[in-house]
């Protein structure tokens, strides 16, 4: 069950902390900058940023198989392969069956045999209550703006 907080995120503890078990949630308005939070995550740890935007998925696309064997997405491939920043956006407008996918792998870190790197960082952005994949995090922030920002406009 996510713990979740209302409280100023700690940009640093995000990206230089330990990983998070079973992610991070991002939860607030459209428009805010929960994308450019994780952007920003993945700037500072010098990580490859994989977006994921699930409402263009369905559970084929996760789960796809040929003939009888699991075929991952490349992106699955990314990230079990090497440490980056696994970003599945638009979470609430995927279907049941995508969202339960990815709350497995969220859950797990572990998607049909392939577990995804240690290093590897996943954050899952919703607008709105999303039962299924806020569960398997393992902390929610929800977000009100303004959002700290740098002078460039760049959160931090």
């Amino acid at each position: 069950m996510a713990t979740t907080t209302s409280n100023p995120i700690d940009f640093a503890a995000l990206a230089l902390g330990p990983v998070t078990e079973g992610g991070v949630g991002l939860r607030g308005p459209l428009g805010l900058g929960k994308s450019a939070v994780v952007a920003a995550v993945a700037e500072r740890t010098g990580k490859r940023m994989l977006d994921i935007r699930l409402s263009l998925f369905t559970e084929d696309d996760i789960i796809k198989h040929v003939g009888t064997s699991f075929a991952p997405p490349d992106w699955l491939h990314t990230a079990c392969a090497e440490p980056c920043v696994l970003f599945f956006a638009e979470a609430e407008r995927a279907d049941h069956n995508t969202q339960r996918a990815v709350a497995q792998l969220v859950r797990g870190r572990e998607l049909r045999g392939w577990r995804l790197h240690p290093g590897t960082r996943v954050f899952v952005a919703v607008v709105n209550h999303s039962p299924e994949l806020l569960g398997a995090l393992g902390v929610v922030y929800d977000l009100v703006p303004p959002l700290p920002c740098n002078p460039t406009g760049v959160v931090v």
